[in-house]
């Protein structure tokens, strides 16, 4: 059994892969609602191996496949842009925890949404945003639904959290009871709703015609988001929307896993695929235990959220380098 026929067909079904699969999970929700709490973690566990941490994995290859610097130039250069950008991070994390919280919140918003937008651009041709504006209401979109709409359906789920986190550096926690405001929150569902109305009018007003998929992309999204718990849901997406339309479109570049795709060698493929991700992947996941074995009494839920820190030092210099891959992409 073929999984895709063509680069074509791989492009599609890429796209495809998150709408489905979250869709069938909304079908589920009703059951999947009751699961217990520490269950509801293991989307972010299994990301740990499985697409999640891997998808960042091949950052060190993108500038020698995407221009015409030399591999080992591109292995320097993005290393440099790790330990400056993620270094510095980490050390804000201990002087000001609530402030770094907050800054990784709005990044990830930032980076899925940029993401999303340019994986449109490349994995469904023919229908690309065609100017900055759509581009930026669609990222500002597709990249705040995953924050926002959890904060609206599960204020006390999307506290708790925090202050897990919050706990890692700081022995007392507190300072979102401004987020169970029911103003507060109503305030950002009117923000959702509106951005998704901007997005909708403005496209209609540009190309005359609003696409299907663009409407059930962003209903999936929302429908999944209120109806999952926060943490199960956002393990979900990272592995199979965000990580899975990221690596697809790096299986685009030139390289070896975009041969094999050509040929429609799928073996060949997922061999080069998992060469160029398992390395970093293996040393992330080293440096991660090393960390948590160094703490005590770390349960499931602080090691998640020290893992959600992890990727947050991991997440700046990793957006940093797709910001430049969309200017050479894209311009």
């Amino acid at each position: 059994m073929k999984l895709w026929s063509d680069t074509e067909d791989f492009r599609r079904k890429s796209m495809l892969l998150g709408p489905v699969f979250l869709g069938f999970l909304i079908l589920l929700s009703p059951w999947l609602g009751e699961i217990p709490r520490q269950a509801r973690m293991i989307p972010f566990l299994v990301s740990l191996v499985f697409l999640g941490l891997p998808h960042g994995a091949m950052d060190h290859l993108v500038p020698s496949r995407l221009s015409e610097i030399s591999r080992k130039r591109g292995v320097l250069d993005v290393s440099l842009l790790y330990l400056f950008l993620g270094g510095l991070y980490g050390l804000v994390w201990f002087v000001f925890p609530v402030a770094s919280l907050a800054a990784f919140v709005i990044i990830t918003w930032l980076h899925w949404g940029d993401g999303d937008v340019y994986a449109v651009k490349k994995l469904w041709p023919g229908d690309v945003y065609t100017d900055r504006f759509t581009a930026a209401a669609s990222g500002l979109l597709r990249g705040g639904i995953p924050m926002l709409i959890p904060l609206v359906a599960y204020p006390d789920l999307y506290v708790g959290f925090l202050e897990s986190v919050q706990s890692l550096f700081m022995s007392s926690t507190g300072g979102f009871s401004v987020l169970y405001s029911e103003s507060l929150r109503l305030a950002v569902l009117v923000l959702v709703v509106t951005l998704a109305l901007i997005h909708f009018l403005y496209i209609y007003v540009a190309s005359g015609r609003v696409p299907a998929y663009r409407i059930s992309e962003i209903s999936v999204l929302v429908v999944f988001f209120l109806v999952l718990p926060p943490v199960f849901a956002v393990g979900i997406y990272f592995c199979l929307w965000h990580s899975v339309r990221h690596l697809c479109r790096l299986s685009l570049l030139s390289g070896s896993s975009r041969q094999a795709l050509e040929k429609g060698q799928h073996r060949a493929y997922l061999y080069s695929l998992l060469r160029d991700t398992a390395p970093l992947t293996a040393v992330s996941i080293l440096l991660l235990a090393t960390v948590t074995f160094s703490l005590q009494g770390v349960d499931l839920q602080g090691f998640v959220a020290l893992y959600l820190v992890f990727i947050s030092v991991l997440t700046l210099p990793h957006t940093a380098l797709i910001l430049w891959m969309d200017r050479v992409q894209y311009g």
